[in-house]
């Protein structure tokens, strides 16, 4: 019981402090020490410690030994890198997902559709967030390719900016939902082809980002 205390505490610090690191809420470049960030969360040491080590690993973070952290930035090129390496392993997932995808795994990304129409409606950001994420992971272990899935896991944290960056308006989050819609539908259909476009096209939309952030 008290394990799964110190796991749940540090998921909950781990949720926190990438909220506020991806809100701007704690300011890039600042240099923090571990004392400020419990203070800052309202949790001791060690669910902390296991918190900024996943947001080391997400390059969130970026550990200076016996001083603190800093909280990373991102630049124009690191983003779109990202966003192109993604477009060919996704490609290859969805296509993957809309061949192998268990009636289980279509009604997880059916159930995630609806979610989604109701977070919007909601306004609730932190929810649409939580959501898109869960239902790129699920089509990437709906490929049956383990390999995909951890790298589409990995690279869904490190574009996670660009929910901040050019997520802004009602109309681009609305349209995220009816892209996923259209890519829910085109997995259930069993047609790889139209999965394909449909998620190239949704994610193409975020591959050129204006300036540096």
């Amino acid at each position: 019981m008290k394990r799964a205390l110190k796991h749940s505490q540090s998921e909950e610090v781990y949720d926190f402090l990438k909220w506020k690191i991806l809100n701007s809420e704690l300011a890039i470049g600042r240099l923090y020490t571990e004392q400020e960030l419990c203070e800052i969360s309202g949790y001791g040491r060690s669910p902390v410690r296991t918190a900024l080590s996943r947001l080391q690993h997400d390059r969130l973070v970026e550990v200076v030994p016996r001083k603190g952290l800093f909280i990373r930035g991102w630049s124009t090129p690191e983003l779109n890198a990202v966003m192109e390496t993604r477009i060919i392993i996704e490609s290859a997932a969805v296509r993957l997902a809309a061949e192998n995808a268990t009636r289980k795994q279509v009604g997880v990304l059916d159930k995630l559709v609806r979610q989604g129409r109701k977070y919007l409606e909601a306004r609730d950001r932190k929810g649409l967030m939580r959501i898109d994420h869960e239902f790129h992971i699920t089509i990437a272990e709906a490929s049956g390719n383990p390999v995909i899935a951890e790298l589409v896991a990995s690279l869904k944290q490190r574009s996670n900016p660009l929910w901040f960056l050019t997520l802004t308006g009602e109309d681009r989050l609305r349209r995220v939902q009816t892209e996923h819609e259209e890519i829910a539908a085109a997995i259930k259909a069993a047609a790889p082809d139209a999965a394909e476009k449909a998620m190239n096209l949704h994610i193409d939309k975020l591959t050129r980002i204006p300036g540096d952030f």
